[in-house]
């Protein structure tokens, strides 16, 4: 069981990565509007493979990412889980995206406070 939250913990790790590293300016509108369901899929599609370095380069070129800057990710890529990995990304889709989208809400949170902080200072 710990082991499975582990993989898990490690699975968000490499999403939050790509999320972070899209470039919202080449998302339009009416695709931001279902950019959940788009990277749910995504994710799903990629993880038909047998390599977790092959999904991590799918997913970033679904998604025009050049690189990820995250050395975390790199360590993870290293462990040699692929398999369980890659069935917990295939498997497991809704609750990493859950745990995703909760992710991206306290980012939001974070950004707003500091913005209203920042508004507050200059007043």
């Amino acid at each position: 069981m710990e082991e499975q939250k582990g993989i898990r913990e490690d699975c968000l790790i490499i999403l939050k990565a790509i999320w972070s590293n899209i470039n919202w300016d080449n998302v339009g509108a009416m695709r931001r509007m279902k950019i959940y369901e788009e990277f749910a899929s995504k994710i799903k599609s990629s993880a038909m493979t047998s390599s977790l370095v092959r999904f991590v380069e799918k997913m970033m070129q679904k998604f025009e990412i050049r690189e990820i800057g995250n050395a975390e990710v790199l360590v993870i890529l290293q462990k040699g889980q692929d398999r369980k990995m890659l069935k917990v990304l295939r498997e497991e889709t809704t609750i990493l995206m859950l745990l995703l989208r909760e992710w991206i809400g306290i980012k939001k949170e974070k950004h707003k406070e500091k913005e209203a902080k920042k508004n507050e200072e200059q007043s």
